[in-house]
């Protein structure tokens, strides 16, 4: 490269920040590491499998990193600017809630995506994610936290799935299926129901598979680069809500495809659409309809053009209410779909009615050759819908795992696909092994696998023998065992509680429905004018 040509690079670099070239993350306790963090399994912990086979890591420690570097200005795509890590800076502190060491070399990038987020994480094995995390603890009031939001969402699941059973909706799966601690052999009946997101307890669980996609997401783009749109849709009758949600989806998926987001570098990831419910002063029963947006910037705008860019999109919404803000953590973004607490102000027929919008209608009361099919409420958008379905193809799952060095790191592992339950006139085989779970703390403090078993009679070493994991299984005792020093999990849970964010001005109200009448078959726009 020519002087000159030096000089312009430089001249680029300066404007906009070196440290934005850099693989940085945006996570509170971890970032992206190439592979090659690992310590040596059993020669690091001076373990060997019961069978007398090793058990080791061929990838050696990361070198040490040099001293705490200053920080830098980081610049949002609206042209705010906070302060971030430069990189190769080091934490003060080894803590849960500081940053981490950054990796000298990033992840080897995706072909479709130069910003970084398509990093290809390095593969572990099933035995080596047991070494990671089996007896590791975390502190007892976190673990006694978790229990009690646990024991909440399982009454309050009970409650709905018995209202709605009295109006004639089936809500269970027909068989037994207990969750068994594979060292302590702890057990717990779980309710099998049916994956409907008005219970609670399924609501949390499809939150939990978005959220471990979307904190991938932050932990694998440059600070700044991310940003939350929030729309709304307005307040809505129930009796109408399927069509409003229907057309408030296609709007936010057009808008996703908008050259004016490639021109203006900006590219939709994921939104979820949320819910919450009002009476109206006629006492009609309305739902306001509102999404937060994951967006990522590519290139920095200054205010005034992005200024332009929300007014652009405020265009594309009838009702006008387009918001943008800062986003920092996932739990911003991934919440709630709807909040069972103000499920009590509904009755069990309006109740059911929500059920029937959301799940659509069966054949025989539509006239139709088939039913109406359910509503989709979690959507993954452009480059991370690519690369959830190429997980999908390859039969992998991400999984995050500590480092020697206290850190937390995104790793690809096989996944395995539950064991089917084949339809049979003969009685159920007792003690059948559905699936093990990754280590987690559900018994106790210290994590542990689980085991998924469907019709247990209580007898732990029947189940394991019956599946042939003898060998995990005092592998997994010798790792429980360890003596490790409680330390904070990395586990991030979406918020079900009320979003301070503003949806809608409070001076339209669950009324400004009258204001809108439902959208048309076509799902177009909804007529209406601005609100500022």
């Amino acid at each position: 490269m020519s002087a000159s040509g030096k000089d312009n690079a430089t001249g680029a670099e300066r404007r906009r920040g070196t440290h934005l070239d850099t693989p940085t993350s945006f996570a509170r306790r971890g970032v992206m590491a190439p592979a090659g963090l690992w310590e040596r399994g059993s020669e690091a912990s001076g373990i060997s499998l019961p069978s007398g086979r090793s058990f080791a890591l061929s990838e050696a420690a990361a070198p040490p990193k040099p001293d705490r570097a200053p920080k830098a200005l980081t610049i949002s795509p609206s042209g705010e600017t906070n302060l971030s890590a430069r990189f190769g800076a080091a934490p003060l502190e080894k803590s849960a809630n500081s940053v981490s060491k950054l990796p000298e070399k990033p992840e080897t990038l995706g072909p479709q995506d130069k910003c970084g987020w398509l990093s290809r994480p390095g593969e572990i094995t099933g035995r080596q994610i047991d070494e990671k995390l089996i007896g590791r603890e975390i502190a007892r009031d976190q673990w006694i936290d978790g229990q009690t939001r646990a024991r909440q969402l399982r009454e309050q699941s009970e409650d709905i799935a018995r209202r709605l059973e009295g109006q004639g909706i089936t809500m269970r799966q027909d068989r037994e299926i207990t969750m068994v601690g594979l060292v302590t052999g702890l057990a717990e009946r779980s309710t099998d129901f049916r994956n409907c997101n008005l219970i609670p307890q399924m609501q949390s669980r499809n939150m939990h598979d978005m959220m471990k996609h979307v904190r991938f997401v932050f932990d694998t783009t440059r600070p700044g680069q991310l940003r939350m749109l929030v729309v709304s849709g307005g307040w809505v009758p129930l009796e109408d809500y399927r069509e409003y949600h229907r057309a408030h989806c296609r709007r936010i998926s057009k808008m996703a495809a908008l050259p004016a987001l490639r021109a203006a570098g900006v590219e939709a990831l994921y939104y979820n659409v949320e819910n919450t419910i009002q009476r109206g002063d006629d006492g009609r029963v309305m739902l306001n309809l509102h999404s937060h947006i994951l967006i990522r910037s590519s290139r920095r705008l200054g205010k005034k053009k992005w200024r332009a860019f929300m007014d652009r999109l405020r265009l594309h919404f009838p009702k006008g209410y387009v918001h943008d803000s800062p986003i920092r953590e996932p739990a911003e973004v991934v919440k709630y779909v709807f909040k069972p607490s103000e499920f009590k102000a509904l009755s069990d027929g309006e109740l059911a009615e929500l059920f029937w919008q959301m799940h659509g209608r069966p054949a025989e009361e539509t006239g139709k050759d088939r039913g109406e099919g359910p509503l989709k409420f979690f959507h993954p958008l452009g480059s991370m819908r690519r690369f959830r379905q190429s997980l999908k193809a390859e039969r992998r799952k991400l999984v995050l795992v500590p480092t020697q060095d206290d850190r937390w790191v995104w790793r690809m592992t096989e996944k395995k696909e539950p064991k089917p339950v084949e339809a049979s006139s003969a009685p159920p085989q007792k003690n059948m092994l559905l699936a093990i779970t990754s280590p987690s703390p559900r018994f106790g403090p210290k994590m542990e696998p689980v085991l998924v078993v469907q019709d247990y009679t209580g007898d732990l070493e029947a189940v394991i023998r019956q599946a042939n994991i003898e060998d995990r299984a005092a592998f997994a005792r010798i790792l429980f065992n360890r003596p490790r020093k409680p330390d904070q999990a990395r586990r991030d849970s979406a918020s079900m509680k009320h979003t301070t964010t503003t949806t809608v001005p409070n001076h339209a109200g669950p009324e400004a429905w009258k204001l809108y009448p439902p959208p048309d078959r076509a799902g177009q726009s909804l007529p209406g004018g601005m609100l500022q």
